[in-house]
């Protein structure tokens, strides 16, 4: 490292320290959507009862909670810190993706805009997974990258535990198994197949456990069963207007089949989520976990074959929506704050004494009223820049096609991309399910400024725009034979 470098780290943590310190005694914790399932399989597993996951969980977050838990004591606060410091590390993690990529130029740039992040500030008080999520998924692509310039065996090992773990914390990190190989091999062809041969190896290791729980209590060999997920994409997401569930049922389709869908038309105008469905499912046709899951995968499944359009026109408009993402507010988190602090599961901790009231009603006049916390978040929010962003994201890709010596950044960009599109296909567009990609977009948009300022110096240097930019490509110029294969 130059000292460039040592200037421009110790900024980008100035800043992600800086406005941390400033937003967390003026924002409250916030518990929402899945919090109450994390923080109950959490306090289950640091008081001995085990892992009680059905196959719609993954277990990464929920013992991430338990060893803060155990290191500190069942603390909300202690959560939303440690959160805090997964943050600013991602921070310096996208300083350094985008430094190898194309300098310290463009890793300060990323590293800055990561740190400011508004809506990563947000939801690093929420007690959801985003947060941990999005760090595995940054260092990961990271590692990934340095592995295509060194020949050591230990840093695609490293990347593939590291996504094996972000798979491990949510689901749809599990399309960092194909893609990222596939990347690589497009950008050092034959010469990434042994880092990517490697990569699959870790990532195998990191997941084999758990899939050989699910094998023993579900018979299930998988980490999650899609079809608690496809399930809520054509109920819940289904944006078209169009009951994907209301057509007439064939006599010729097994009864399972035909009960599964009476009952979703029953309940789908209350909006149910998949937890909602499958314990409808289970309880009315008296299924265990593993057949009211096949059930919710076969209903899925038949529904998109019967509504093409329907489901095709939904998955674009989910798409759009996860790709914009939204401004997120204090105040309206202020609002929802416990809106996840209910259910029989939490009263019976509460009950059993095994979990107190981490979540009080009442909050403090300066929570009550963020006005602090709410200008700092708005200070930068990538949602209101996301036109800017995704215009150098396409001088980036322009880069690497142009150069093979610019191929590595198709890893973050190519990442981003498989997973928008397997969340709007699969999940529906939570505006959330964008904020783990944020870092990525900034590195990828990083590079692709950096390197496009460069051509300009470099054109106006040599008087002609087809001149090489030597100083901002990924390797230096007498190590461009190696990444062109």
């Amino acid at each position: 490292m130059h000292r460039a470098d040592y200037v421009a780290v110790g900024l980008v943590a100035l800043v992600a320290v800086g406005l941390r310190l400033a937003f967390f005694p003026h924002a409250a914790v916030f518990f929402e959507g899945d919090a109450r399932g994390y923080v109950v399989r959490a306090v289950e597993i640091a008081s001995g009862e085990g892992l009680n996951f059905t196959l719609k969980r993954t277990p990464g977050y929920s013992l991430f909670i338990a060893g803060l838990f155990r290191l500190a004591g069942p603390s909300l606060e202690a959560v939303v810190v440690a959160q805090h410091l997964l943050g600013v590390a991602t921070a310096l993690a996208a300083y350094g993706l985008a430094r190898v990529l194309a300098g310290w130029p463009a890793g300060l740039l990323a590293g800055l805009a990561t740190a400011a992040s508004g809506s990563a500030l947000v939801y690093e008080h929420v007690i959801l997974s985003e947060t941990l999520f999005t760090l595995l998924l940054t260092v990961g692509i990271w590692m990934m990258v340095v592995a295509l310039r060194r020949r050591n065996p230990g840093w695609p090992a490293v990347a593939g535990v590291l996504a094996g773990i972000a798979a491990l914390v949510r689901p749809i990190g599990l399309v960092l198994l194909p893609i990222l190989p596939v990347l690589s091999v497009l950008v050092l062809r034959r010469r990434a197949l042994v880092a990517s041969g490697w990569y699959l190896a870790a990532f195998t290791v990191a997941l084999a456990p758990w899939v050989a729980r699910n094998v023993l209590v579900h018979g299930e060999a998988a980490p999650v069963h899609p079809g608690r997920f496809l399930i809520e994409r054509t109920v819940k997401h289904n944006p078209t207007g169009v009951a994907m569930y209301a057509g007439p049922d064939s006599p010729d389709d097994p009864k399972l089949l035909r009960d599964g869908r009476r009952i979703l038309r029953e309940i789908a105008p209350e909006d149910p989520t998949s937890f909602e469905i499958h314990d409808a499912l289970s309880r009315r046709l008296k299924l265990t976990d593993t057949e009211a899951s096949d059930l919710m995968w076969e209903l899925s499944v038949d529904a998109i074959w019967r509504h093409p359009g329907a489901y095709a026109l939904g998955t674009w408009t989910e798409l759009i929506r996860v790709v914009l993402g939204q401004a997120e507010s204090v105040e309206e988190h202020v609002l929802a704050r416990r809106s996840a602090w209910k259910g029989r599961d939490l009263e019976r901790l509460l009950r059993d004494g095994k979990l107190p009231q981490l979540l009080p009603e009442a909050l403090p006049d300066h929570q009550q009223q963020p006005r602090v916390a709410e200008q700092i978040a708005r200070l930068y929010q990538p949602s209101a820049w996301i036109a800017a962003i995704l215009a150098a994201n396409a001088l980036a890709l322009y880069w690497a096609l142009r150069d093979p010596c610019h191929r590595a950044v198709l890893l973050p960009l190519g990442v981003t991309a498989a997973l928008v599109v397997c969340t709007a296909v699969i999940n529906g567009g939570y505006p959330r399910y964008r904020y783990p990609l944020d870092p990525l977009l900034h590195v990828s948009a990083a590079a692709g400024l950096a390197w496009t300022v460069g051509a300009v110096r470099d054109a106006r240097a040599a008087g002609s725009y087809g001149r090489p930019i030597s100083r901002w490509t990924l390797v230096r110029p007498r190590e461009s034979r190696t990444l062109q294969g």
